[in-house]
């Protein structure tokens, strides 16, 4: 039985925070299938089998970004995660829009340079954000730093 990782927007999960270095990551989640370099100069971590993509922005960064995915064709295993507020992968978008109430930002159907395509996406400054498929169903949830961290730390620099 997998152990399922309960999530917290701004902060990561009960594994992994906002702020842990590659070492660390590594001592939790051991070495990443594979490392990878994508536009915009953002360096990953990708645990295909748990489903996480870790966002260093460069090497020997610390953790930008948690990206959690559904089991998918490309990805064999689907992250086993829940929010703080009980949202899993595959719950459906009404679901994230009861609970947690109208988005910060949100935008509609996109396809990646990749192919791959998003039935739409929510975003809370709150530090999470959640990806929908063509039926409505979560297959990503992002973790970030919330802005009001990411405000106050620039304000007392």
């Amino acid at each position: 039985m997998t152990r399922q990782i309960i999530i917290t927007p701004g902060i990561g999960s009960n594994l992994i925070h906002i702020g842990h270095t590659e070492k660390q990551v590594r001592l939790i989640l051991g070495k990443p299938s594979y490392r990878a370099i994508f536009p915009r100069r953002s360096y990953f971590y990708i645990y295909r089998k748990q489903g996480i993509d870790i966002d260093f922005r460069k090497r020997g960064g610390i953790v930008n970004v948690i990206f959690f995915y559904a089991a998918s064709k490309k990805r064999r295993t689907g992250a086993s995660i829940i929010t703080d507020k009980g949202i899993q992968l595959g719950d459906l978008y009404t679901k994230v829009l009861d609970i947690y109430g109208e988005p910060d930002k949100r935008g509609g159907a996109y396809t990646y340079r990749s192919g791959r395509k998003l039935g739409g996406w929510l975003y809370y400054s709150n530090g999470i954000q959640f990806d929908f498929d063509d039926f409505g169903k979560i297959c990503t949830i992002s973790i970030s730093k919330s802005e009001s961290t990411t405000n106050l730390a620039e304000n007392q620099s």
